[in-house]
């Protein structure tokens, strides 16, 4: 094991976990994000509920619906404006 030490450890990478880190790195802190979310095949999938089952992915498919809901005609008036 490292014997590594940090200015900031952020627990979470979801929406303010990763922001925080992010920030704290830009102002030159040394930074460690912990976050246990991982793939169905074990790699490491940061961003929390929010990104990786919860409102992003809610959104996405509410969005992909109205769109195959809308008429054609009105899709293309969009795309042309």
């Amino acid at each position: 094991m490292s014997n590594k030490q940090f200015d900031v450890i952020v627990i979470g990478a979801g929406p303010g976990g990763y922001i925080g880190a992010i920030r704290a790195a830009q102002l030159g802190m040394n930074v460690a994000c912990i976050d246990e979310w991982k793939t169905a095949d074990g790699k490491p999938a940061p961003g929390g509920t929010c990104t990786n089952v919860g409102c992003i992915p809610s959104r996405r498919c509410c969005n992909l619906r109205s769109i195959t809901s809308t008429p054609a005609s009105t899709l293309a008036s969009m795309a042309s404006a």
